[in-house]
């Protein structure tokens, strides 16, 4: 059994375009957005940048860590080792804050904040996905994860986090 750290969120979103933050909720869209709904689904689906996650250390303070993720029916998912330190902060605090964008101009991207919860992997595999998205088939031509990958997901190491955007 692979656990996989699920963090849940309801998000609230903002578009980044060319440096300026809109503040937006991702189902209704603000009229001062500077992305409509489609165009973010679409940057979320399309784009292969880091995620960054922020939680909140159990010393009180904002942490943030660089994590692949999935973008699947409003939910960004991300996987974990269960010994990580952003999972015992997550379900301490489940608060937590994300931005997928660009560090080079223009800046855009999105933005958003929700409530995080933690499930054991086999609820929602996603490695191998986010393998495949970040770092392609290797050569593989059936499609599958690289035998030389396979060690990342030993069992019982992973977690998923679920942030619901």
């Amino acid at each position: 059994t692979v656990p996989l750290v699920s963090r849940r969120t309801s998000v609230v979103a903002s578009a980044i375009n060319e440096g300026t933050p809109k503040t937006m909720n991702p189902k209704i869209i603000a009229a001062a957005s500077a992305w409509n709904a489609a165009t973010i689904k679409a940057y979320l689906c399309e784009g292969v940048l880091p995620c960054r996650l922020s939680c909140i250390t159990s010393e009180g303070f904002p942490h943030v860590t660089s994590l692949w993720y999935a973008y699947d029916a409003e939910e960004l998912l991300f996987s974990v080792q269960k010994t990580s330190h952003a999972v015992r902060w997550l379900q301490t605090e489940p608060r937590c804050g994300f931005e997928i964008a660009a560090d080079t101009q223009p800046y855009r991207g999105v933005r958003g904040r929700g409530t995080a919860s933690v499930v054991p992997a086999r609820e929602r595999p996603v490695l191998n996905d986010l393998i495949r998205r970040y770092l392609g088939t290797a050569g593989c031509s059936n499609g599958q994860t690289p035998k030389s990958l396979s060690g990342l997901s030993r069992a019982g190491s992973r977690l998923g986090i679920t942030v619901r955007a």
